[in-house]
């Protein structure tokens, strides 16, 4: 792949990583009493460096609290009894791959909901390294 072709899926992709640094919204209602649970679910994708495409990666680790679900072929997962409220997502990528952001990803869950990440979990590879984010 050409190197211009590179820096416009990179730019492409930090322009969707500062879009969701947001984090996720609860779907509606509010965070209920302590004790109360819900889901989180999301999609974690990585680069293909060969064909310049974004797909799934599979077996990244995404833990919020003490619970946490592995993404599977497609890179989706889905983390089931995770407290009601403001939480922090933590990804574990497969070997060889690194997070494109080292912002800190935030999740509010409403009990008995399932919560979506509103943008996907970026991971590049580990040798394509990480560019320095666009000036604003």
């Amino acid at each position: 792949m050409k190197p211009t072709t590179h820096r416009a899926m990179l730019t492409i992709v930090l322009g969707m990583i500062l879009v969701g640094l947001a984090g996720c919204g609860g779907g509606g209602g509010s965070p209920a009493e302590p004790g109360q649970s819900g889901t989180v679910t999301g999609l974690v994708v990585s680069l293909d460096t060969d064909s310049g495409d974004i797909e799934g990666l599979a077996g990244a680790e995404v833990s919020i609290t003490t619970q946490a679900g592995t993404s599977d072929s497609e890179g989706y997962f889905s983390v089931v009894g995770v407290p009601a409220g403001h939480q922090l997502v933590t990804v574990t990528l497969p070997d060889s791959y690194v997070l494109l952001s080292s912002e800190p990803i935030y999740c509010d869950t409403v009990s008995g909901q399932t919560t979506e990440l509103p943008e996907p979990i970026m991971a590049l590879p580990e040798d394509m390294g990480v560019p320095d984010p666009p000036l604003l």
